[in-house]
């Protein structure tokens, strides 16, 4: 039997068609093109060689995987040091007290020493009143009273320190 070499075609691996590849790798024309501006071999006769096209296929994939492995460690470290931050501000929000938290602190202390300060003019107001009557000048008066204010508040922060 004669073979009909007029209509039989030779499949060529190094001379294969962009719609052969397109159909292997199941991609569509855009794809292959964007392959082709991407790095992908093809002959200058506008074929391609399977061969080359599939190990360029492969060191992309294989320069991706190590890609999205380096963006995995990378990623993991960021989280690392959100977490970090995150336990930060956490013990920062255990130290830090509200504004109005520190308000009613300070205005109960104000009503505290306040409230001692009357107490201690009223046990010790005549021993006080005893010693501005002898004094003889404002300067004079000034010292005996703050000297008494200092006394008292000494005594009051004591307190507080028990």
């Amino acid at each position: 039997m004669k073979e009909n070499t007029k209509n039989s075609k030779i499949f060529d691996i190094n001379k294969c068609s962009g719609v052969f590849i397109q159909k292997a790798f199941s991609i569509s024309r855009e794809g292959l093109r964007q392959w082709v501006i991407s790095g992908c071999p093809k002959n200058n006769d506008n074929t391609y060689s399977l061969v080359s096209v599939v190990q360029w296929r492969e060191n992309q994939l294989l320069a991706r995987s190590v890609s999205d492995e380096r963006k995995n460690v990378e990623l993991e470290k960021l989280q690392n040091q959100n977490r970090k931050l995150e336990l930060e501000i956490e013990t920062m929000e255990k130290k830090t007290i509200s504004r109005e938290k520190h308000s009613n602190i300070m205005h109960t202390a104000e009503r505290e020493l306040r409230n001692y300060l009357t107490e201690s003019y009223k046990r010790n107001g005549q021993e006080l009143w005893l010693k501005i009557r002898e004094v003889k000048d404002l300067q004079g008066f000034y010292e005996i009273v703050d000297g008494y204010n200092k006394q008292a508040m000494d005594a009051f922060l004591e307190g507080v320190k028990e």
